[in-house]
């Protein structure tokens, strides 16, 4: 089973919520669990993630 990435947001500016940073970050954990991301990348990505003010900030 694969996680599916969300589509890009339409408002940019607009600010997450919790819930939002939850749904990245789980998304990290499994991409870490899959091995499609190292440690050091997964430890970058969801402190950007939980950081994140907009959703502009999950943009890659």
């Amino acid at each position: 089973m694969t996680a599916e990435i969300p589509d890009p947001p339409p408002t940019p500016d607009l600010r997450v919520s919790d819930a939002e940073r939850e749904e990245v970050a789980q998304l990290l954990r499994q991409a870490l669990a899959e091995g499609r991301l190292t440690f050091t990348e997964y430890d970058e990505r969801v402190g950007a993630a939980y950081a994140a003010r907009t959703r502009a900030d999950f943009t890659p």
